[in-house]
């Protein structure tokens, strides 16, 4: 296949868990990609999430499309070592969503698709890691300094591949 097609299936793919997912949440609006920004413990925060769904009931939930080779069990240790549940907390502070929902969509036909919903444990921990790098942030602007690679000449062996 060629690449433009393989976009063009995982887009449809992704249109159409979007579909359900509106249908089942009882979407009344969507706001699609939109750069947002807002002050959060003295730091100004941004961000571009993929759809903001506002809902009958007035609560807002925020959903991201993600790409996965597999989107069943693989894709929530995805969840882990991508830390997707900063980005879950991150985009919910942004938004003042009550909810976020990834939306896992396979990259190969026929780009089967899940969608997963973080528990509270879990989004707790999003945001604690989320306030941490805020303020580390935070302390950096203040001090003007912020942590980089070691200044001084570091002796290095090729890789075993190498």
């Amino acid at each position: 296949l060629k690449e433009s097609e393989i976009v063009t299936s995982i887009s449809i793919a992704a249109r159409d868990a979007l579909d359900k997912l509106a249908k089942d949440i009882g979407a009344v609006s969507s706001l699609c990609e939109q750069p947002m920004a807002k002050r959060y413990n003295g730091v100004d925060i941004k961000g571009r999430p993929d759809i903001v769904f506002d809902l009958k009931d007035g609560r807002r939930l925020v959903a991201d499309v993600k790409t996965t080779t597999d989107a069943g069990k693989p894709f929530i240790k995805d969840m882990a070592n991508y830390l997707y549940f900063l980005q879950a907390a991150w985009y919910m502070e942004l938004t003042g969503a009550d909810r976020f929902v990834f939306i896992a969509v396979e990259k190969e036909a026929p780009n089967e698709w899940a969608l997963y919903e973080l528990d509270e444990a879990s989004l707790a921990k999003g945001k604690a890691l989320m306030d941490s790098a805020v303020a580390l942030f935070g302390q950096c602007n203040a001090f003007k300094s912020f942590p980089g690679y070691p200044k001084d000449i570091q002796t290095v062996s090729l890789p075993a591949w190498a």
